[in-house]
């Protein structure tokens, strides 16, 4: 199956996003204009916010640092050295509370489990039935706002496939 002309359009416009931040040397009102330059008068959509994550995503785990713009560079290094300070706070905190921690985990876990069994009884209730959403329900009207088209990979339809599978 071959991608729609909107599809392709937004993979090369989340493409060029990237490669704009990729080379920008400073943040700043020119990187902006630049950025909305590209997005135009379409403006940003769930769908090109997506795009754009997923080739961050990619662009970050590249080896080679090369092709970056210095703010690019500058705000991977002050993330990264934030990040680093983060977790030694965290492991500082789990040696002098481990019970605490333990208890976290714990109670977190019966959280979940709790949350697990009562995810068909919320499904049904929130309107996401077996075979889509029930007429007059939250689901219907939510799904009503995307005008009949709901985005992939959205909170609605992972909603709606867990309906479709917890529900029956």
């Amino acid at each position: 199956m071959s991608p729609s002309t909107a599809e392709t359009t937004g993979s090369e416009s989340a493409i060029s996003i990237i490669t704009i931040l990729r080379t920008a040397d400073a943040p700043g009102e020119a990187l902006t204009s630049r950025l909305n330059e590209e997005v135009g008068a379409e403006g940003w959509s769930e769908w090109l916010a997506e795009q754009v994550l997923h080739t961050l995503e990619a662009t970050l785990g590249e080896e080679n640092m090369e092709p970056w713009g210095q703010a690019l560079k500058d705000a991977y290094d002050s993330t990264i050295k934030l990040a680093q300070e983060e977790f030694k706070t965290l492991v500082e905190y789990v040696k002098e509370h481990p019970l605490e921690v333990a208890a976290g985990v714990l109670f977190s876990l019966v959280a979940f489990g709790v949350l697990a069994r009562l995810m068909p009884w919320v499904l049904r209730l929130l309107g996401f039935g077996e075979l889509g959403p029930v007429e007059g329900s939250f689901a219907a009207r939510w799904q009503a706002t995307y005008a009949g088209f709901v985005p992939k990979e959205s909170l609605f339809s992972y909603l709606q496939r867990l309906g479709m599978i917890v529900t029956n």
